[in-house]
Protein backbone atom coordinates (compact mmCIF):
# COMPACT_ATOMS: atom_id res chain seq x y z
CA UNK A 1 0.00 0.00 0.00
CA UNK A 2 1.68 3.43 -0.96
CA UNK A 3 -0.55 5.49 0.81
CA UNK A 4 -1.15 4.72 5.19
CA UNK A 5 -3.39 6.36 7.15
CA UNK A 6 -3.49 7.14 10.59
CA UNK A 7 -5.54 4.37 12.09
CA UNK A 8 -6.47 6.37 15.34
CA UNK A 9 -7.58 10.42 15.63
CA UNK A 10 -8.17 12.10 18.80
CA UNK A 11 -11.50 14.61 17.51
CA UNK A 12 -10.15 16.57 21.16
CA UNK A 13 -6.79 16.96 19.85
CA UNK A 14 -5.49 20.35 18.41
CA UNK A 15 -6.16 18.90 14.60
CA UNK A 16 -8.73 15.87 15.59
CA UNK A 17 -11.72 17.17 13.19
CA UNK A 18 -9.22 18.18 10.53
CA UNK A 19 -6.89 15.44 10.19
CA UNK A 20 -9.96 13.20 9.93
CA UNK A 21 -11.24 15.35 6.97
CA UNK A 22 -7.74 15.37 5.76
CA UNK A 23 -7.16 11.83 5.97
CA UNK A 24 -11.34 11.14 4.03
CA UNK A 25 -9.68 13.60 1.28
CA UNK A 26 -6.36 11.77 1.09
CA UNK A 27 -7.95 8.00 1.19
CA UNK A 28 -10.34 9.20 -1.49
CA UNK A 29 -7.28 10.79 -3.73
CA UNK A 30 -5.53 7.41 -3.36
CA UNK A 31 -8.11 5.01 -3.85
CA UNK A 32 -9.35 7.18 -6.94
CA UNK A 33 -5.70 7.64 -8.52
CA UNK A 34 -4.79 3.70 -7.80
CA UNK A 35 -8.53 3.11 -9.84
CA UNK A 36 -7.41 5.26 -12.92
CA UNK A 37 -3.89 3.65 -13.12
CA UNK A 38 -5.51 -0.03 -12.84
CA UNK A 39 -8.03 0.81 -15.46
CA UNK A 40 -5.53 2.51 -17.48
CA UNK A 41 -3.37 -1.32 -17.11
CA UNK A 42 -6.77 -2.89 -17.98
CA UNK A 43 -7.25 -0.68 -21.28
CA UNK A 44 -3.41 -1.46 -22.90
CA UNK A 45 -3.86 -5.03 -22.07
CA UNK A 46 -7.46 -5.26 -24.16
CA UNK A 47 -5.57 -3.22 -27.03
CA UNK A 48 -2.90 -5.85 -26.74
CA UNK A 49 -5.33 -8.60 -27.06
CA UNK A 50 -7.40 -6.91 -29.98
CA UNK A 51 -3.46 -6.59 -31.52
CA UNK A 52 -3.34 -10.71 -31.45
CA UNK A 53 -6.84 -10.75 -32.74
CA UNK A 54 -6.46 -8.48 -35.68
CA UNK A 55 -3.53 -10.26 -37.08
CA UNK A 56 -3.46 -11.71 -40.04
CA UNK A 57 -6.62 -10.40 -41.47
CA UNK A 58 -6.81 -7.93 -44.54
CA UNK A 59 -7.58 -4.82 -44.17
CA UNK A 60 -10.98 -4.54 -45.01
CA UNK A 61 -11.37 -6.55 -41.84
CA UNK A 62 -9.41 -4.60 -39.55
CA UNK A 63 -10.70 -1.41 -40.24
CA UNK A 64 -14.03 -2.52 -39.49
CA UNK A 65 -12.57 -3.78 -35.65
CA UNK A 66 -10.50 -1.03 -35.54
CA UNK A 67 -13.86 1.28 -36.08
CA UNK A 68 -15.67 -0.99 -33.88
CA UNK A 69 -13.79 -2.21 -31.22
CA UNK A 70 -10.50 -0.56 -31.09
CA UNK A 71 -10.75 3.31 -31.66
CA UNK A 72 -12.90 3.90 -28.13
CA UNK A 73 -9.57 1.30 -26.03
CA UNK A 74 -6.95 3.73 -28.20
CA UNK A 75 -8.66 6.97 -27.17
CA UNK A 76 -8.92 6.19 -23.86
CA UNK A 77 -5.37 4.73 -23.68
CA UNK A 78 -3.89 8.03 -25.50
CA UNK A 79 -5.27 10.12 -22.85
CA UNK A 80 -5.14 8.23 -19.92
CA UNK A 81 -1.37 9.44 -18.85
CA UNK A 82 -2.57 13.16 -19.46
CA UNK A 83 -6.08 12.76 -17.28
CA UNK A 84 -3.92 10.82 -14.34
CA UNK A 85 -0.89 13.71 -14.46
CA UNK A 86 -4.05 16.20 -14.16
CA UNK A 87 -6.01 14.05 -11.45
CA UNK A 88 -2.67 13.74 -9.56
CA UNK A 89 -1.72 17.67 -9.68
CA UNK A 90 -5.67 18.46 -8.30
CA UNK A 91 -5.30 16.08 -5.65
CA UNK A 92 -1.72 17.36 -4.67
CA UNK A 93 -2.91 21.10 -5.16
CA UNK A 94 -5.85 20.78 -3.11
CA UNK A 95 -4.66 18.56 -0.52
CA UNK A 96 -1.94 20.95 0.33
CA UNK A 97 -4.01 23.74 0.26
CA UNK A 98 -6.70 21.96 3.13
CA UNK A 99 -3.43 21.25 5.21
CA UNK A 100 -2.42 24.90 4.62
CA UNK A 101 -5.81 25.92 6.56
CA UNK A 102 -5.62 24.06 9.14
CA UNK A 103 -2.27 24.61 9.65
CA UNK A 104 -1.52 28.65 9.29
CA UNK A 105 -5.91 28.70 10.61
CA UNK A 106 -6.68 32.54 10.74
CA UNK A 107 -3.84 33.98 8.97
CA UNK A 108 -4.69 31.44 5.74
CA UNK A 109 -6.64 33.62 3.41
CA UNK A 110 -8.98 31.23 0.92
CA UNK A 111 -9.71 33.46 -2.05
CA UNK A 112 -8.07 33.76 -5.22
CA UNK A 113 -5.27 36.65 -4.12
CA UNK A 114 -3.60 33.44 -2.39
CA UNK A 115 -3.01 31.73 -5.87
CA UNK A 116 0.15 32.18 -7.95
CA UNK A 117 -0.11 34.07 -10.94
CA UNK A 118 -0.25 31.31 -14.36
Amino acid sequence: MWFRTPQTIRLDAKFGLPQMAYRDLADEAARDLANDINHLIDVTAKLEAWQTVMFGLDLRQKNEILHEFVQDLATMALLGPYTLKARFYFAVAYLSHQANAVLLREEWADNFSTLPEA
